[in-house]
């Protein structure tokens, strides 16, 4: 379900930090985090009355797939950049989270 798999993406990024020092570790985190971008992303789509959590999951792959991007294009990103972005995928994860877990069940 959607509370599920941002919770995972939540996750991947929450516990990663320690993973930005080597570019090959960091990649396989936002490789990891991709996957399950995509996966959000097509679990919402089709959805009826689903509008907002699929606008919220296309924004978070985006911002993961910028992540990803860079790691491709560049062969020297900084520990410092993947760290950062790791957060803001977390705060982005974590508002998505409330607003799913907020919704009538």
């Amino acid at each position: 379900n959607e509370y599920l798999l941002i919770t995972e993406i939540k996750t991947v990024s929450q516990v990663s930090a320690d993973q930005c020092s080597s570019r090959d570790s960091a990649l396989k985190v936002v490789d990891t985090l991709s996957l399950k971008g995509i996966t959000f992303v097509n679990y919402t789509e089709h959805l009826p009355h689903n509008d907002p959590a699929k606008k919220a999951a296309k924004e978070l792959n985006d911002m993961i797939s910028d992540m990803r991007k860079q790691y491709i294009d560049n062969p020297n990103v900084s520990t410092g950049y993947c760290k950062i972005k790791l957060a803001n995928i977390t705060k982005s994860s974590e508002t998505i989270q409330r607003t799913i877990g907020a919704k009538p069940r």
